[in-house]
This record gives structure tokens, C-alpha cells and sequence, in this order.
């Protein structure tokens, strides 16, 4: 996406290049946060980092994205108690209608990535051969800045360069 998937320089140059890590997430959306990004493991030889525009959602997102009070349990192996609370899961499995890959790689399997099952819950032992959904995400450019709207569908944000 970096060159050619990407409309145009416009809207290449307000996607902000980021640093993406791989490192094995967690059970629980505080605890995978930092396990990403410093203290999970990788299976033997597999980089830490990847450098680029875009990615895919990392464990520690999809957990956040829950109404956490509304949850019984937040335990991400067992989140589907949460779907209905989190504005991602539709997203992410298409209103529960498939699986989607998260950009975590498992570290106990050389094949195996982090995903969503369509009940809402995450596991990561599915290898990667597997055709899953995918929702890309990106970082926009810290120089945008909003200049109108409240983010809802009715009045979304307006963004300027």
C-alpha cells in the first residue's frame, strides 16, 4: 500500500509511517498492551518490529474496544461475552459472519497468528494459510487536526492538513 494502494500523495503523506509489533500479546487488554510492545516472546528467529503505513489491529485493541463494565469476563480467550459491548467485533468478523486476523503472530506456533473467532473471543494457534477476514488500520499525521465535527455519523470529524 505504501506506493501503489494508496489513492494518492495527499492521502499517502497524512498516513504517518509507524512502528508495528509482533511481539505474542495476552489473556487480558492492559497486560497484552505492553506484552506487544516489549515483554511478549516471538518464536525463534521472527522480528520484533515491522516499519510501514499500514497494519492490522493488535489483541490489546480489540480488548480495549469493549465497554468493559458490560463484560463478565476479560479474559480475551473467552471475550464473547463482550461482543455485543464492543464497537469492533462487527468490524472485525463481519457482524460475527467470519474470523479476521490481528497483526500479532503467535509465538509458540511458526505458522500461527492472533484472531477473532466470529463468537467474539481471540485465540492464536490458527495458521496463517488460512483465507480470514482483514481490517486495515492506519496512524494519521500528528500535523492533521480537527476542524469541525463530534465524530458521530451525523457530524463526523473534519479533518485539515
Amino acid at each position: 500500500f505504501t506506493s501503489t494502494g494508496i489513492k494518492n500523495d495527499t492521502t499517502r503523506n497524512i498516513i504517518s509511517e509507524e512502528t508495528w509489533y509482533l511481539r505474542n500479546s495476552a489473556n487480558y487488554a492492559d497486560i497484552a498492551y505492553t506484552s506487544e510492545r516489549t515483554s511478549g516472546s516471538v518464536y525463534t528467529g521472527r522480528p520484533t518490529t515491522w516499519t510501514g503505513k499500514i497494519g492490522l489491529a493488535y489483541p490489546s485493541d480489540y480488548g480495549y474496544a469493549a465497554e468493559l463494565n458490560q463484560c463478565e469476563t476479560y479474559n480475551l480467550y473467552n471475550y464473547n461475552n463482550c461482543k455485543s459491548y464492543n464497537w469492533m467485533y462487527p468490524i472485525q468478523t463481519n457482524n460475527g459472519n467470519q474470523y479476521a486476523w490481528l497483526i500479532t503472530p503467535s509465538s509458540s506456533n511458526s505458522g500461527g497468528a492472533w484472531y477473532v473467532y466470529s463468537s467474539g473471543s481471540l485465540d492464536n494457534y490458527v495458521y496463517t494459510c488460512y483465507s480470514l477476514g482483514v481490517v486495515p488500520v492506519l496512524y494519521l499525521s500528528s500535523v492533521l487536526a480537527v476542524a469541525s465535527g463530534d465524530g458521530t455519523s451525523g457530524n463526523p470529524y473534519k479533518l485539515v492538513w
